[in-house]
């Protein structure tokens, strides 16, 4: 039987790990390994040597600078099945931070070592998919997008109400546009609108509320109470700018909107959703917003079609 040993990138959380690896290989023996010691994460083992491994087993990175440091110590014998999972493009996401030339240039060529090399690749998107393949070459990749715990979904009933509760649950990073969210719905409140904050930057949350005059439930919690806290929204805030690092990404948070029964207010570049949920999602692109209209919004049908989506994202 196949051994898999996964390579954990450096500064992955322990809620990214739990629900997005760990739920991955669930009922297969896996091995955890990190170059880099993870305090929190006590089942990854800190690589020293390479590890010893079998003919048939299953080597599975999802780190770039890992799958490098790894590939340059087997020896082209080895036997074993490389799988390269993409979860974004580093690339990009670090020139939008950096800014540096350089360092993108560096790490496109790991992502087309890693592409070319693998004899397996993954990617979090179909949008990823096109794009690694327009850009690197056609090849097989199967795409495993991030999910959550079927136990999150619930069928909600939906019941007729003349308030509306708008959601935000993040960070303050500027990738989130939170203060985007901000414009947005000083737009479209009235006195039968809320909104909910649930971030861990409370700090920033406030300032920048205080910037747009916006008044806001704002919170750090816990999963549960998040949970909580969605099953009263009826709308949530996914916005993001049109670049390439967000229109090939798949972030979680639509699927855990969608898993309540709670309506995404998203922009056109949010991955492979603002597609997929078309008509269902509402697009601040595709429409003048109003209350009106988001009353108008809320169905039975739609709510079990947002109901049925969410479960091909399950574990």
């Amino acid at each position: 039987m196949s051994i898999f040993h996964i390579i954990v990138p450096k500064g992955i959380s322990k809620a990214v790990f739990e629900s997005q690896i760990l739920s991955k290989f669930s009922g297969l023996e896996c091995i955890f390994y990190s170059f880099s010691g993870l305090k929190e994460l006590s089942d990854v083992k800190l690589i020293s040597t390479t590890p010893v491994l079998s003919e048939n087993d299953v080597i599975y990175f999802r780190s770039v600078v890992d799958y490098a440091k790894f590939k340059s110590k087997l020896s082209n014998k080895h036997g074993c099945k490389l799988i390269y999972d993409f979860r974004g493009l580093i690339s990009e996401e670090s020139f939008l931070k950096n800014r540096s030339f350089i360092r993108r240039f560096i790490l496109r060529f790991l992502e087309k070592f890693a592409y070319k090399s693998a004899d397996d690749v993954w990617t979090v998107s179909n949008n990823l998919k096109e794009y690694l393949g327009s850009r690197y070459g056609k090849r097989n990749v199967k795409v495993f997008p991030c999910k959550i715990n079927k136990d999150w979904v619930v069928k909600r009933q939906f019941k007729d109400t003349n308030s509306i509760n708008f959601i935000y649950v993040g960070s303050m990073s500027e990738w989130q546009c939170f203060e985007k969210v901000c414009s947005e719905y000083k737009r479209l409140m009235n006195s039968n609108t809320t909104l909910t904050v649930l971030t861990k930057d409370l700090s920033k949350a406030n300032q920048i509320l205080s910037k747009y005059g916006l008044s806001a439930l704002i919170k750090s919690c816990d999963r549960d109470e998040v949970l909580d806290y969605l099953d009263r929204a009826h709308f949530g805030f996914v916005l993001r700018d049109n670049n390439l690092v967000n229109s090939t990404a798949s972030p979680i948070k639509v699927v855990e909107y969608a898993s309540r029964g709670v309506f995404p207010i998203m922009t056109n570049n949010v991955g492979d959703y603002s597609l997929e949920l078309k008509g269902v999602a509402v697009n601040i692109e595709d429409t003048s917003l109003d209350i009106d209209s988001l009353v108008n919004h809320i169905s039975q049908e739609k709510l079990d079609l947002l109901y049925d989506w969410s479960l091909k994202y399950t574990w």
